[in-house]
């Protein structure tokens, strides 16, 4: 009796050590096919999110909101020529009220200047134009649609962007902005001014801008202190 047990006992032991050497190379197939599928599925999301932005975005385009802004002459492979923020009101506001300053003081005190100063007025608002349009209207730094190859190659370099959907370029302080609702490369901060953010395409226009505004308020204060001379000396 006793023989038979141990008998009995050994061909259970041997029974439940190959269930579990089953169990143990099924669980092992079972992990690695969860891995290959997680590596699968990591690998489909990436392409899918490459090219969902491209998908999106039509091929070529006039005007498509982006965010919270405005693009104008943009197509899906590459960034838009314009981009308006979205308080662009302001930008009109800040256009008719320096041009109407200029105005009432060349219709005031046009004849009492000289030629030098009608020459310096106009360049120096000429440059507030120019630099404060460009600035304004300008693609800031609209990150463009990376291709699935450049990706794949530099993962480290890229990071994706849930609300824009699309890859930025870590390297090239790469920023989401709240207000505009997009991302922008080489992000220094969001002028109310501009009406948008000041990235690495509108920042060397951005501090001529700055530069333009002193120069009006120097221009005016030489201008009218030339003019009271002149009135002076007419008057003497």
């Amino acid at each position: 009796m006793d023989e038979i047990q141990a008998q009995f006992g050994k061909e259970k032991i041997n029974k439940i050590s190959n269930l579990s050497n089953k169990e143990i190379k099924y669980s092992k197939i079972n992990s690695d096919e969860s891995i290959n599928e997680k590596e699968n599925i990591i690998n489909n999301n990436i392409n899918t999110n490459i090219n969902k932005f491209s998908k999106e975005k039509p091929k070529y385009y006039f005007y498509l909101k982006i965010g919270h802004s405005y693009s104008f002459l943009g197509n899906g492979n590459s960034d838009p020529l314009i981009i308006i923020g979205p308080n662009y009101i302001t930008f009109f506001y800040f256009i008719f009220g320096i041009t109407l300053l200029f105005l009432c003081f060349f219709y005031s005190f046009w004849y009492y200047l000289n030629s030098f100063y009608q020459k310096l007025g106009i360049s120096v608002y000429l440059i507030f134009l120019i630099s404060y349009s460009h600035a304004s209207l300008i693609n800031q730094g609209y990150p463009k649609n990376i291709l699935e190859s450049k990706v794949m190659e530099e993962k480290n370099k890229f990071k994706w962007c849930n609300i824009c959907k699309i890859w930025i370029n870590i390297n090239r302080k790469s920023y989401h902005c709240k207000e505009c609702g997009i991302c922008i490369e080489g992000f220094d901060h969001h002028c109310p001014w501009i009406t948008k953010c000041i990235g690495r395409r509108n920042v060397c226009t951005f501090y001529i801008f700055i530069l333009s505004i002193f120069l009006i308020i120097f221009y005016l204060m030489i201008a009218l202190f030339n003019v009271d001379m002149r009135k002076k000396r007419k008057y003497n």
